[in-house]
Parts: C-alpha cells; sequence; structure tokens
C-alpha cells in the first residue's frame, strides 16, 4: 500500500508541474521546410523588406534545399510569410528548421543567407547576427562561418 500512495503523490506533482509548464512554441508545431522558408524570408527582409527579385531567389533555394518542385517552394515561402507576422523569432524560425537539416545542410543554409545578404548591395546589421546566431543554433562554430565569407 505505500507504493501506492507515492504513486499518486508522484502523479499529483505531475499534474500541477505540467499546469505550470509553458504551452509548445510555434517553432516546435511548425515544419522545417517551412521553418527553413521563414529563416530565408528573415534573412532577406531586415534591409528594407522584401523585393520581388529576392521573392524568386528564396523560392529557388528553397526548392534546391528542399529538393522540391519550384511552384512547392513558393507555397512553402507564402506560408512562411503568413506565420512571419506571429511572434515567431528569427532563431525559432532556426530552431525548426534545424529539425529537417543534416550537418551538410545547415552549412549549405548558412552558405544561401551569406549569399542573400552579399548579394543585394544593401546592409542591415541584424543580417550578420541572424547568421551568426543562426550559425551558432545549427552547432557551426563562428570561425567557420567567416572561413564561408571568406571562400564563398
Amino acid at each position: 500500500m505505500p507504493g501506492t500512495d507515492r504513486s499518486m503523490l508522484r502523479e499529483i506533482v505531475g499534474r500541477i508541474k505540467g499546469f505550470f509548464r509553458p504551452p509548445p512554441s510555434e517553432a516546435s508545431r511548425l515544419d522545417p521546410h517551412t521553418a527553413l522558408a521563414g529563416l530565408f524570408i528573415e534573412t532577406c527582409f531586415h534591409d528594407g523588406g522584401l523585393t520581388g527579385q529576392e521573392r524568386k531567389a528564396i523560392d529557388e533555394a528553397l526548392a534546391r534545399h528542399c529538393r522540391i518542385a519550384q511552384a512547392d517552394a513558393q507555397a512553402l515561402r507564402v506560408r512562411a510569410e503568413e506565420v512571419q507576422w506571429t511572434s515567431l523569432t528569427s532563431i525559432g524560425f532556426a530552431v525548426a528548421a534545424a529539425k529537417g537539416l543534416d550537418e551538410d545542410e545547415r552549412e549549405a543554409v548558412i552558405r544561401t543567407m551569406i549569399g542573400f545578404v552579399d548579394g543585394d548591395d544593401r546592409y542591415d546589421v541584424h543580417e550578420n547576427r541572424l547568421i551568426m546566431s543562426t550559425a551558432n543554433c545549427f552547432g557551426i562554430p563562428s570561425s567557420r562561418v567567416r572561413e564561408m565569407r571568406r571562400t564563398g
């Protein structure tokens, strides 16, 4: 009988702890491909908004990284643009995207982000922080990011 009291107590304590546990974040519910689209949008957005050319470049990058058709990539981007206006942060997108990427794919994503930032002749300090924060989230050291920037 004493064992039963302990298990009941554990169950009650577990329920009380569950009451105070925050709900799952939107990032945890986001599929990795949509999250990747959101990450690319965030990368391009902070230097003055998205241009049509940037949207096209995002679609092409998504098709390449996710190995999907261009139309499917565009649909992912559109869905991610809708999510972007919620409370989800850039790092939320990075965390969710990381779930669907292996080590090589994570480096390829960082290279793509660097290409977006370097390719539009506009600079915003947030872009570099986003790249470094995403690399950190992906487990890529800052020295590796600097090397990727130098080698293109």
